[in-house]
Order: structure tokens, then sequence, then C-alpha cells
């Protein structure tokens, strides 16, 4: 098995901060409050490490992400797939992000694909995957980007290192373009 490389970033890490925050509904637009995060591309590495969650990269894994609180409730780690691009090991990471901020009641959550989710785990998977883009794609940020820096799909992409079919979404989703 190959070790686990863990990411890292420079800024400073409050101890177990996830902890006050789980499952307490904050939007994401709070973290980027808490952090003073005012453009893009949003540090989703360093907002994680921020709040005293440690991440890491895992080669090979069977997996599109994994969130995994100790049982005592003393660490909380995020898994991404090492082979994944660097913008959807963003995502990934947001999304973990989602479940341990909005779902109290997850103590491990694997994403196994990235699509396929039924029932109950369907609404909690939307809840994240829409915390995930609130987080990296602030809508305010996105609207003025899209209004006053008049970049194409792929630039605003770029600028907020993002897919770009996450940033279709997000457009769309905030009525900003209409089509598919």
């Amino acid at each position: 098995m190959e070790a686990l490389e863990k990411l890292t970033t420079d800024g400073p890490i409050e101890a177990a901060l996830w902890k006050q925050l789980r499952g307490g509904g904050h939007s994401a637009e709070y973290l980027l409050d808490l952090f003073g995060i005012e453009e893009p591309p949003v540090p989703v590495i360093g907002i994680a490490q921020g709040i005293g969650v440690e991440v890491y990269y895992r080669p090979g894994a069977p997996w599109a992400g994994l969130l995994s609180i100790e049982d005592d409730g003393s660490t909380a780690r995020i898994f991404v797939k090492k082979e994944d691009p660097t913008t959807r090991q963003r995502f990934t990471v947001a999304h973990e992000l989602g479940h341990l901020l909005l779902h109290k009641d997850v103590q491990v959550h694997r994403d196994n694909d990235y699509s396929n989710y039924v029932g109950r785990s369907r609404s909690k998977e939307r809840e994240a995957n829409h915390f995930a883009a609130e987080l990296l794609m602030p809508a305010w940020m996105v609207k003025f980007a899209f209004d006053h820096m008049e970049l194409a799909l792929t630039e605003l992409a770029h600028l907020f290192e993002v897919s770009q079919e996450a940033m279709h979404y997000r457009l769309k989703d905030l009525g900003l373009i209409t089509t598919y």
C-alpha cells in the first residue's frame, strides 16, 4: 500500500474548530467570511485545515472521496483520489466539508462514484454539492466576474479553479445563463 500524501498550506490551524461547526447548518458563506476570502480561487484545502480537518491524497482509491471522523470525535479527515484532476480534488474537499458541516449524523462518508445516489442519501448529496458550489464559486464573486470581467466559461472555470462543467452548472443555477 502506498503512503498517503498529506496536503498542506501555510495557514494557521484552528484545533478542531470543525467540532463547533459540525451539524450547525453553517453555510459556505460563513466559512468564506470566517477566513476573509474575497477573491477567487477559494483556498478550500486551507479552509479545511484552518478548521482542523486533515486532508490527504489517496493513490488508487476505489472511491471518489471520503470523510472520516474518529470514533472518539477527535479527528476529522478528508481523503481525495490522487489521480483525479485538481479541479475534481478541490470539489471533493468542498463536498466533504459540506457533509461535515451540514450532516451531524455522518461518521464516515464515502462517495463511491460521482453520480449514483438513491433515496435519502440523494438529498444529502445534493446538499453537499450545493455547499461545494457555494464555497468554490460564491454567487457574488461569480456574478461580478461574469458581469464585469467579460470572461468566457473556460476563463471563469480557470479563474475559480473548477471544472468547466461545475462552472456551467453554477452559472445556470445563478440564472446567468439559460442554455444547457
